[in-house]
């Protein structure tokens, strides 16, 4: 168990060397890339579109209050 805890640290700690930048970041956005290719091809352009537009629009809602 820890020695998955340690080599995900050390993974990310290296990603973070290499790139210049935070590893994790750079893992969560690959991540979410990922799942958006995903739910495109299931979906399709159009409907992957009309959710994040609305994403978009509840994101901006909530960070006017």
């Amino acid at each position: 168990m820890y020695k998955k805890l340690i080599l995900k640290v050390l993974v990310v700690q290296l990603i973070g060397k290499l790139s210049g930048t935070d590893g994790s970041k750079l893992i969560t956005e690959k991540r979410l890339q990922s799942a958006i290719d995903e739910f495109e091809k299931k979906f399709g352009k159009d409907v992957l579109r009309e959710h994040l537009e609305n994403y978009k629009i509840n994101y901006e809602k909530n960070d006017n209050k």
